[in-house]
């Protein structure tokens, strides 16, 4: 299955072949593999949460955590997926299967 990635950089594309993912990177013309299991757990976790309508505030309160330790692995879990938003992330998981 081909798809559009959600990665931010123009001309990304997705593909999805027996399990394996790979991603097309325009700047050095050639397929990847994709590396999805670098969350940890929290931040798999987190975005789970984010992805069923969670605010941080309702996501800290289930996880008996601060608002800025819930921040702080959003942020974490934007770099690592190389996202700007919540709404990017949610698409990447959900693209790659992580939640």
């Amino acid at each position: 299955m081909l798809t559009y990635s959600t990665r931010k950089q123009i001309g990304n594309a997705l593909v999805k072949l027996s399990g394996v993912d790979y991603h097309f990177e325009l700047r050095n013309d050639k397929w990847v593999q994709t590396n999805n299991s670098h969350l940890t757990n929290m931040e798999k976790v987190i975005i789970g949460q984010s992805a069923n309508g969670k605010s941080i505030a309702n996501i800290a309160e289930y996880l008996s955590v601060s608002i800025t330790t819930i921040k702080t692995h959003r942020t974490n879990i934007f770099k690592k997926l190389g996202v700007c938003n919540i709404t990017e992330a949610i698409q990447y998981v959900e693209d790659y299967n992580l939640i």
